[in-house]
């Protein structure tokens, strides 16, 4: 990789990775380098890790797994589906995770190329129908 960090940044990146996450390594590794999505969210999944990043009582309900889903869907340009994904994590409602998802690709400097609109309402049909199905 082009990026290459010094020791001590790579220190900074762990420690940032156990105290806030992943999410919040990606982000510091995208700021430093200027790299891609994708480039920072691998370097960070090679990171030598001792052991699981300590939990963070501040953060919502998303876990790695979730996030790492959510950040596959943005980095292939799926907005939708990460607002989906982010929704059913964390029984938010769908502004909050529109928001959300919005905010997360602002802070990683990710652009939103989809239809807005548009696709906020299909994602509510969705869903309601889906609920209906599920009632019936």
């Amino acid at each position: 990789m082009a990026n290459q960090l010094s020791q001590n940044q790579n220190d900074e990146l762990l420690q940032e990775f156990q105290k806030n996450g992943k999410l919040a390594a990606v982000k510091l590794y995208k700021e430093w380098t200027d790299c891609s999505l994708v480039d920072a969210k691998t370097y960070v999944e090679n990171l030598p890790l001792d052991g699981p990043p300590a939990p963070n009582p501040e953060t919502n309900a998303t876990d790695g797994q979730q996030m790492d889903r959510i950040l596959d869907a943005i980095q292939r340009g799926n907005k939708l589906e990460a607002v989906k994904i982010y929704k059913e994590t964390n029984d938010a409602s769908l502004m909050e995770s529109k928001q959300f998802i919005e905010n997360l690709m602002s802070q990683l400097g990710v652009e939103d190329t989809g239809g807005g609109c548009v696709k906020v309402i299909l994602l509510a049909i969705m869903i309601s129908a889906g609920t209906l199905i599920a009632l019936t």
